[in-house]
C-alpha cells in the first residue's frame, strides 16, 4: 500500500487572479541594542527567530495586486500558468 501524499494547491486571489499577497507576522528577533547621543535606542537585528505570532486568521490576506484584504477561503486554486510577482509586493 502507497502511503497518500499531500501535494499544496497554490491559491489566488478570486478578483484578480494573482498568487502574491502579503500579512504581517510577529517574529522573535536577535541582534544588539544601540543608544544614540539623543537618548533614542535602535535595535539592530543580526538572526532571525521562530515567527511567533500572524494576523492571517484575523485579518486575512493582502492581494498586493488589486489592493484588498481576502480571507484565506475566499482565495481559488491558480491556473497552473500563473506566477508569483515578487517585485512588485
Amino acid at each position: 500500500m502507497t502511503p497518500s501524499k499531500n501535494t499544496p494547491t497554490p491559491m489566488a486571489c478570486p478578483e484578480c487572479g494573482s498568487r502574491s499577497f502579503s500579512w504581517i507576522i510577529e517574529e522573535v528577533q536577535f541582534g544588539d541594542i544601540q543608544k544614540y547621543d539623543d537618548s533614542t535606542f535602535e535595535e539592530v537585528g543580526m538572526k532571525r527567530g521562530d515567527v511567533v505570532g500572524s494576523d492571517v486568521k484575523d485579518e486575512g490576506v493582502y492581494c498586493t495586486n488589486c489592493d484588498e484584504r481576502r480571507d484565506r477561503d475566499e482565495l481559488v486554486p491558480a491556473d497552473e500558468g500563473a506566477t508569483i510577482d515578487q517585485e512588485a509586493a
